[in-house]
């Protein structure tokens, strides 16, 4: 019920999830195992939505109808123009600051200058005056050519451009001076941008065309759509030009992002006389489009009152769903951390899109994830053979090519100085931190793929494709190998106290070795071919999983002791949190889960774009990092009931102080 609840309600749907919670605390024992809870649901629950959740704050700005809404430049204070015709603004926490009349008619639009000291408003009758940040009248009233569809500040922040209705563009400057005027789209314009540099601006109107043009008025770009006669273009917005800290060529062309009548998205390049790219983002009418200020990402409204987020390869990123009505205007913070919506219901909201934790890895396919012992240092390692080491928060520390087909698996040594590598070229690496090569080992004509390290870091074990594992002792410098299998090997681990080795591929068998790699026992785990195998960090236990989607868990001598479905089929990894209470699964199917020993679910990550290959709880089992196929490094924070709620109830804070109900498991767990 709560999660039906979160699909349209996000606080609320918290606010339910840590009653719940709070319930539940009282019917635990000091430090209960997670496998004697009486339910984990509650957890579950929280989990779920504390990683999901982008709904930050809402409150009733205005009675009625909100008709705009900004942020600052400095994006610590909110602009509205409502219905009723008065002017608001708030804080980012939603405490009303100051408010004036403007016309009792309407207000169509009011927003901060870029240099944030004035105000421009336009009333629903067409006047446009500007205001003193206090409140009081800068200048005359202005009187517009009719009713105004769009208007746009330049990105210098010294003009206006204004589309009216019946197809009139034009352009003020600050001090209330006409500039430029000129007709557009065939006296049908609906919406304009400015380009990055301020030079040019870009219109769309009925007629389904979108045009280029200086700011004079000469038209130098037009496309059109011969095949959608009927297409009317409602929205359009120029893509920000990358800053020079992030490309090396800046750009010499720019893209443009139109939505219309037709429910589709379209991408267009200034240099382009076809669109780059075509999809669709609604089954209904699309009527607004903005670019967030970083150039990444981009949000789009229609009359399904859905709030969608895209990246420019026309992934959708999140739906946002919380008014009751028409959404009547979206806007980027200026660091595009969050999004302000506003609606016909006079409500605002505020979500946050910066709280996930994610990044590009540059692989084109990431294979290998590890993370140090102190959890401040993730190595990335894949298909386009490089390593590459990571601050949590995404920063790149430095990157080196190991294996040029490929790198398998990457892992740190016991005493977390060095990095070690397996390779598609069946080559095993050691390596500093910094990509200096110390070892260089061709063990096989095959690849590599799973790699252990002795609990003491003396040895090394590597299993490879031809089903042999291979024994590198890094204090002897001396490789022994030994035939464990006639089908490829997937996985090597040592047991605790390292005196013995344990294996699986893909004949699906289990075999326990001694360092000699003499067998000492062997059993079918009956799952078709076995992806990964671990063992319970208290040693009494191991954990496998593969074809069938199921989690298995073994004594060593090979009884089963608890089994339960985890993935429809196909799980290509595991990991076990070190205080032995939860097992991650990886599937093919791109989800990622958390589990009890028992098998009850602790939670659900579906973020990933095709298969998630590799997977790794950090140290102190506060998160876990996830990579895969779509090149994505995630990370997920985890914790106890205790944590959860603690996280929750931060996240509601800002939301809980503007109402007059006491909330009892924030007001004890906060």
């Amino acid at each position: 019920m709560t999660l039906r609840e979160f699909s349209t309600t996000e606080l609320k749907a918290l606010q339910s999830a840590l009653k719940s919670g709070k319930t539940l605390e009282t019917l635990l024992a000091p430090n209960q195992p997670l496998q004697d809870y009486p339910t984990v649901k509650p957890l579950l629950v929280l989990q779920t939505i504390l990683d999901k959740i982008a709904e930050q704050n809402t409150w009733q700005a205005h009675a009625g109808r909100i008709n705009s809404g900004f942020f600052s430049p400095d994006g610590q204070q909110i602009i509205t123009a409502g219905q009723e015709g008065e002017v608001r603004i708030w804080s980012t926490k939603g405490k009303e600051i100051q408010r004036f009349p403007v016309d009792a008619q309407g207000l169509r639009y009011a927003n901060f200058f870029k240099s944030g000291q004035g105000i421009v408003t336009l009333t629903m009758a067409g006047k446009m005056q500007f205001w003193h940040p206090s409140g009081q009248p800068k200048t005359p009233i202005l009187v517009t050519l009719g009713d105004v569809n769009s208007i746009r500040f330049n990105p210098k922040g010294d003009q206006l451009a204004i589309a009216t209705a019946e197809g009139q563009v034009q352009i003020w400057s600050l001090a209330g001076q006409p500039q430029a005027q000129f007709t557009a789209n065939q006296g049908q314009v609906s919406s304009i941008s400015f380009s990055p540099d301020g030079q040019q601006l870009s219109t769309v109107g009925a007629d389904g065309s979108l045009q280029l043009w200086s700011l004079s008025g000469e038209k130098l770009k037009e496309w059109r759509q011969p095949a959608h006669p009927s297409l009317q273009l409602n929205s359009v917005s120029f893509k920000p030009r990358p800053t020079a800290s992030t490309t090396l060529t800046p750009s010499t062309t720019d893209t443009i992002t139109t939505v219309g009548s037709d429910g589709f998205i379209r991408l267009w390049n200034t240099a382009d006389t076809a669109p780059l790219n075509i999809w669709r983002g609604s089954q209904a009418p699309l009527y607004s489009v903005e670019v967030s200020p970083n150039g990444q990402q981009f949000v789009t409204l229609g009359e399904d009152s859905i709030i969608r987020l895209w990246d420019f390869t026309g992934k959708p990123l999140i739906e946002l769903k919380g008014h009751d009505g028409l959404v009547s205007s979206t806007s980027f913070s200026p660091n595009s951390q969050l999004l302000l919506s506003t609606g016909t219901d006079g409500r605002l909201h505020l979500w946050n899109l910066a709280d996930k934790q994610h990044w590009r890895g540059g692989h084109l396919s990431i294979w290998g994830v590890a993370v140090d012992r102190s959890g401040q240092t993730i190595a990335t390692a894949g298909k386009d053979g490089k390593v590459r080491l990571w601050q949590p928060n995404g920063k790149l520390l430095t990157e080196f090519i190991a294996h040029a087909k490929g790198v398998n698996e990457v892992i740190f040594s016991q005493d977390q100085t060095q990095l070690i590598t397996a390779g598609e070229d069946g080559h095993l690496r050691i390596w500093t931190r910094t990509g200096q090569q110390i070892q260089d080992l061709n063990l096989t004509n095959t690849g590599v793929f799973s790699l252990s390290t002795h609990p003491q870091g003396q040895s090394i074990a590597a299993a490879a494709s031809d089903g042999k594992v291979y024994l590198w002792q890094t204090d002897h410098k001396k490789l022994t190998s030994f035939k464990a299998s006639d089908a490829p090997l997937w996985s090597v681990r040592f047991t605790p106290k390292g005196n013995q080795l344990i294996t699986a591929g893909k004949q699906g068998e289990v075999a326990l070795w001694d360092l000699k790699g003499r067998l000492i026992t062997r059993f079918d785990a009956n799952q078709g071919w076995l992806s990964d195998l671990r063992l319970k960090p208290d040693g009494r236990a191991l954990v496998t999983a593969g074809q069938d989607g199921r989690v298995r868990i073994w004594s060593l001598n090979g009884k089963l002791q608890q089994e339960f479905r985890a993935h429809p089929n196909n799980i290509l990894r595991l990991s076990l949190s070190e205080d032995n209470q939860r097992i991650a699964t990886a599937g093919q199917d791109g989800g990622v889960h958390l589990w009890t020993y028992t098998g009850q679910q602790l939670g659900e990550f579906t973020q990933h774009q095709g298969a998630v290959y590799n997977l790794q709880f950090s140290q102190q089992g506060h998160s876990l990092i996830t990579v895969g196929k779509d090149d994505t490094v995630r990370i997920w924070q985890l914790g106890t009931l205790e944590a959860l709620m603690e996280r929750g109830c931060q996240w509601l804070r800002p939301y809980l102080d503007q109402q007059s109900e006491t909330f009892s498991p924030c007001a004890q767990a906060g």
